[in-house]
């Protein structure tokens, strides 16, 4: 798999990666309310997933990947993070690790290329079903509430399909 030279470039750089990317979600003022979360704690857990991206997105069983985000979502909730600051730090971290795979100079011919969109699709498989996970470890009427929102937010597009086929929104 093309994609896997480019999941292992990042879990080389994952300290690097999470140290850029912690300091990113805590200057973005689409993200205020993830400074509620200890910075040290934020910087392990996206370390955490950096370290071991090959195997969360392609050993991983849909029940694990679930199981530790809802677990998450139920922190950050408690913390006090909105919905929208929870999606914009995932929008965030795959803009940033697209970034990172610039910088290292992997965009150079069609077989690269081809790598990148792989990844790319991983990662929207990995990322976007942890902003439909986090309306389930919330309140019941902020849960539908969220989920009101993401229905809208994605309404038409194949995500939004895919949320409605797993029935999380």
């Amino acid at each position: 798999m093309i994609a896997l030279t480019l999941v292992r470039a990042i879990e080389r750089h994952a300290n690097e990666l999470s140290d850029e990317l912690v300091t990113k979600l805590a200057t973005s003022p689409r993200t205020n309310d993830l400074r509620k979360v200890p910075a040290a704690e934020l910087q392990r857990q996206i370390e955490g997933v950096l370290l071991h991206l090959s195997e969360w997105l392609l050993t991983k069983t849909t029940y694990d990947v679930e199981r530790r985000y809802l677990e998450l979502a139920e922190r950050r909730a408690s913390q006090g993070v909105a919905l929208s600051d929870f999606c914009w730090a995932i929008v965030l971290t795959k803009e940033h690790l697209w970034e990172f795979l610039e910088r290292q100079g992997f965009r150079r011919g069609p077989v690269e290329i081809y790598g990148e969109m792989e990844l790319l699709h991983l990662l929207d498989q990995f990322l976007i079903g942890h902003c439909a996970l986090q309306p389930k470890a919330m309140s019941s009427t902020a849960s539908c509430r969220m989920r009101r929102a993401l229905n809208a937010s994605f309404a038409g597009s194949r995500i939004g399909y895919r949320l409605r086929q797993r029935h999380l929104v």
